[in-house]
């Protein structure tokens, strides 16, 4: 196995003059010794790890309520059974973890939870669904997985 890390930051302009805010997300995976070999397959889970990334600092911004040249889905809000969305952290956590149990990525994992919980996806799901969700991946996945 090899492992790929990749790294996204974003700097926008803040309010005071001469100053930025500054957005990062970072990600290791483990790839198979199958896709390691194989040049395409790898490059795909580079493609799909990267833009996976870009997309998480995108929210970041959107949610920051900075002004990003991208557009993004749906940042988290209040909605469900307890009044809130998934936060941030565990839309991370949970996309890490569905990379490692089932090499799902954002937009995998997006179509799941529609699927399964009949909502607008993993922007929109709530805090319990998604509790449920990474314990079910945990499962999958192993002891090795905590943070």
């Amino acid at each position: 196995m090899i492992k790929l890390h990749a790294s996204y930051s974003k700097k926008i302009p803040a309010e005071a003059q001469y100053s930025s805010k500054s957005f990062h997300a970072s990600l290791e995976i483990e790839v198979s010794d199958d896709i390691a070999r194989n040049g395409r397959q790898l490059e795909e889970k580079l493609r799909t790890l990267w833009s996976d990334l870009e997309r998480a600092v995108e929210n970041q911004i959107a949610s920051s309520n900075g002004k990003s040249e991208a557009p993004v889905p749906a940042t988290p809000r209040a909605n469900g059974n307890n009044g809130e969305k998934a936060s941030s952290k565990q839309i991370n956590y949970l996309t890490l973890l569905a990379r490692k149990a089932k090499s799902w990525g954002l937009a995998d994992l997006d179509a799941h939870v529609k699927t399964r919980f009949g909502n607008g996806g993993v922007y929109e799901m709530s805090k319990s669904d998604a509790s449920m969700l990474i314990e079910e991946f945990r499962e999958m996945t192993g002891p090795g997985a905590r943070r």
